[in-house]
């Protein structure tokens, strides 16, 4: 088409890898370099293979977006098999819960609204995904109100010289880097002008070694300013439930009444405070009034073990457990792999050592990703959440997640108490996976 004189030619887009193209533009030819090639599209039916789906699939899956969430990551993998099939017929609801997540074949789907959850959460995950995504292979969309999914290409347009000819001379692979004119080489550029003085060649090496370290120090400050353990929280549009384990004993003296330990809330108001900093905003609900269905559809933050009841709801099999022993009145954090490993601290303990247990992982209850925050007696739950919300402990945390193939974590604390006052926390021993 024309556009101000210019030829106009439109043309889909991306995959990374060096390619060159020509264009003739009068009498000469100029060569082109680019650094991606075209994606493969059919031209007359706009269908994109299947090898640039999933390969974009596997780019989306290793977001931070969907890397914290199973049950989106497992929907959309099912919904982009089931709509590459040559013989994809629309897709029902009760067959996704049934095929997805292990409903029954029969289930009613107007109470259990798995499937219709779990679709919104994925495509809030995929507008994050291609918001913070700068070149997608291509763009995946799931309509409102069906559950098989689309393909669209990334477009982009190219303006070429106008050699008075309607015809478009030959196929130009290109991407979404703004094209320049061509460049003399080097040898050219040399013969043809005099040679630089030497100090003027001084000069220019060193301003490019300067820019080299000014980038790198750049990337090193906003890596160190990351909180990787939090990144799952701060990160996700989803929203936040901070559920505070009550003092079960106090409760049962008063009826109606929601009791929390001074531990408790010193550990929330920490995680409350790091919340509002970065401007996040959350719920905060009494264990006890928390059900399966507020923990299902984005970050829960769990404050207290054992009084918690979903600590171990939601960590059915975690590596280290906690657990008490009813004839000493002890309780102890265990080692499931060498169960022999104990760090066990007696009840009513005012001086010595006190453990806790922090946890940051995707649950396999809920498929989110969920925050515990638990001490064993009643000083080190305080503890803990200052160990993940003081920015002293910021690059500790950064360097045990810095492998992002081992997204989850679990820390096991130790800190020394003197006259029922907890001091700073140190690290016993950590488990990623």
């Amino acid at each position: 088409m024309l556009h101000g004189g210019k030829r106009l030619i439109r043309l889909n887009l991306t995959y990374r890898t060096a390619q060159k193209s020509l264009w003739h533009n009068g009498s000469s030819i100029t060569e082109v370099v680019l650094t991606d090639s075209l994606l493969s599209i059919d031209r007359e039916t706009e269908e994109i293979s299947t090898s640039y789906i999933r390969e974009e699939l596997t780019r989306i899956l290793e977001h931070p977006a969907f890397r914290q969430s199973e049950r989106s990551s497992k929907l959309l993998r099912y919904l982009v098999k089931t709509s590459l099939a040559a013989d994809a017929a629309p897709l029902k609801e009760r067959t996704i819960g049934y095929e997805v997540f292990n409903r029954a074949a029969g289930y009613d789907t107007y109470s259990d609204p798995v499937v219709r959850n779990a679709a919104s959460d994925l495509r809030k995950r995929l507008r994050q995904y291609y918001h913070e995504t700068t070149r997608p292979y291509l763009r995946m969309e799931l309509p409102n109100g069906r559950y098989l999914m689309e393909f669209h290409p990334v477009e982009a347009e190219l303006t070429l010289p106008d050699t008075g000819s309607s015809e478009i001379p030959f196929p130009i692979t290109v991407d979404d880097t703004p094209i320049v004119p061509p460049i003399a080489s080097a040898e050219t550029a040399m013969a043809s002008s005099p040679k630089l003085p030497f100090r003027m060649a001084y000069l220019a090496s060193a301003a490019s070694i300067l820019i080299v370290l000014i980038g790198f120090a750049y990337v090193s400050h906003r890596y160190a300013n990351r909180n990787i353990f939090w990144d799952a929280a701060l990160n996700n549009s989803g929203p936040i439930l901070v559920s505070v384990g009550v003092n079960k004993q106090a409760e049962a003296l008063h009826p109606g009444l929601h009791m929390f330990t001074l531990a408790n809330m010193i550990a929330y108001s920490k995680v409350a405070t790091l919340l509002n900093r970065h401007k996040r905003s959350f719920e905060m609900k009494p264990d006890m009034e928390t059900n399966l269905e507020d923990l299902r559809h984005g970050t829960a933050i769990l404050i207290g073990r054992p009084s918690n009841i979903w600590a171990t709801r939601l960590f059915p099999r975690m590596r280290y457990q906690f657990g008490r022993d009813e004839p000493s009145k002890t309780n102890y954090i265990y080692d499931t792999e060498h169960p022999q490993v104990r760090w066990e601290v007696p009840q009513g303990t005012i001086n010595g050592e006190d453990y806790a247990l922090v946890i940051s992982a995707t649950s396999p209850v809920t498929g989110e990703r969920v925050i515990l925050i638990g001490g064993m007696g009643g000083h080190a739950t305080a503890t803990a959440a200052e160990f993940v919300s003081d920015d002293r402990y910021r690059s500790t945390l950064n360097n045990l997640l810095r492998d992002p193939k081992h997204p989850n974590i679990e820390v096991v604390l130790k800190a020394p108490v003197v006259g029922g006052i907890a001091g700073s926390p140190s690290i016993i021993t950590t488990h990623t996976w």
